[in-house]
């Protein structure tokens, strides 16, 4: 039952909805209900950046992905009204609409316990070998065993943390941040609240250049020459751009987890939480690697564990970096499938190599259904490929070495065609 009758000056058209599209005035589309949601801005557990990226738009899709069916009563308190016509929605977009009732329906989104169980007991086998082996361990080569599965351990709970995040572990918002930050901040050194925030930012605004935190790393790699060209560059930029192709590995494979360490403290939203457990973190991983016998050996052991769990950023990369990337200004122009489909792209790998990808492997699917635990992912595969047949939408996947290698030619184009597009333009 709705709160309120809706009178003839209770509709809006979109282009009354789109006047208020600040932080200070934000108004959105949710289901064809208009909401003032100025109010809720600041407390909005995703932070305020990402409902301000919405203010004035329409954000159905993006709503019914990262919440739960029950928060939809919450929107009565600050409906204003309802929009002129109920708005279209494109034949692909309601072909998506079916499909997810269908999942909820199914009750794929429910979170089955044998399956976290496994994979803390995943999680465990990494952790067990690592502990004894690098404290225990005779020879140094069985000490560097021991930093290889320290490496897969920490890469192994920074996944968890992901689920936990996503609330594909637990459905209470408390109880998958603790959970997150545990296995995210303590296990894995990387800050929860800032990782929470940035995340679920990129994952409504995906490969939106000057939005999304996760498209490139200016200065040091650029993922589109827009990123690169829209600012005034200097002579470091210029030399960042030539040996964004030679340094890409070296980055992924050994400075961006440093990055991620700091970055995730300095500039998270709750600098404290995030600040004592990346401090845990540093603090046990200090006392184990004190267990060996020297200063070379701590070093030469915490650089496998540290390279072997930075395989990670090329995970993360090779599901975006080679595919399309959008201006803010045209973000809103097609729906949310489209501007997901088109942005990301699959892993193509065993059953076997899941264990490794951690679910990340189905990157289109997760795209789709934030809110879906990670061993539904493949089961969704196939009902996804359909629907994207049927939508003449691609459905894009490599091998994981493809994927990276793809990945460098597409870094190179862009520093070729920067540096190309630097002696068409005139001097001044």
């Amino acid at each position: 039952m709705k709160l309120h009758s809706i009178k003839e000056e209770q509709l809006y058209s979109i282009e009354e909805v789109r006047e208020h599209n600040t932080e200070t005035d934000a108004w959105v589309v949710i289901d064809g209900k208009v909401l003032d949601v100025t109010s809720w801005v600041p407390k909005h557990p995703g932070g305020s950046h990402l409902i301000a990226a919405f203010a004035g738009n329409d954000c159905s899709d993006e709503f019914a992905a990262f919440h739960f069916p029950q928060t939809y009563s919450f929107l009565k308190t600050y409906q204003v009204g309802e929009l002129k016509g109920g708005g279209s929605v494109p034949h692909e977009e309601r072909e998506f609409h079916k499909l997810r009732r269908k999942l909820w329906d199914q009750g794929l989104f429910n979170i089955e316990a044998w399956y976290f169980v496994a994979c803390i007991l995943r999680v465990l086998a990494f952790a067990l070998p690592a502990f004894l082996l690098i404290s225990r361990g005779g020879n140094i080569s069985l000490k560097l065993v021991g930093g290889v599965c320290l490496g897969f351990f920490e890469q192994q709970s920074l996944l968890m943390a992901h689920d936990f995040l996503h609330r594909a572990v637990f459905k209470k918002r408390n109880a998958s941040f603790w959970g997150g930050w545990f296995t995210g901040s303590v296990c894995g050194g990387v800050g929860a609240a800032w990782w929470r925030r940035d995340h679920f930012i990129h994952h409504a605004l995906t490969n939106v250049l000057g939005v999304d935190p996760s498209a490139g790393a200016d200065p040091f790699v650029f993922i589109d020459s827009k990123q690169f060209l829209d600012k005034k560059r200097g002579a470091f930029d210029y030399f960042t751009l030539r040996a964004q192709p030679w340094l890409y590995f070296p980055i992924c494979l050994f400075f961006a987890r440093f990055n991620l360490h700091f970055i995730s403290i300095l500039a998270s939203p709750g600098k404290l939480i995030d600040a004592f457990g990346v401090s845990l973190f540093f603090a046990w991983k200090y006392l184990l690697l004190s267990q060996l016998s020297s200063a070379r050996e701590m070093v030469v052991v915490w650089s496998v564990a540290h390279s072997v769990c930075s395989v990670l950023h090329l995970q993360l990369n090779v599901a975006h970096f080679p595919t399309y990337m959008w201006n803010k200004e045209h973000v809103h122009d097609r729906g949310f499938l489209y501007h997901q489909i088109i942005t990301t792209m699959n892993i193509t790998c065993s059953r076997f190599e899941h264990w490794f990808h951690g679910g990340l492997e189905y990157q289109i699917e997760h795209h789709m259904f934030p809110l879906l635990p990670r061993n539904q992912l493949g089961n969704v595969a196939p009902e996804v490929k359909k629907l994207l047949k049927k939508t003449d939408l691609p459905y894009r996947t490599e091998g994981f070495f493809q994927a990276n290698v793809t990945c460098w030619k597409m870094i190179k184009n862009v520093t070729e065609e920067c540096l190309q597009r630097r002696k068409r333009t005139p001097a001044r």
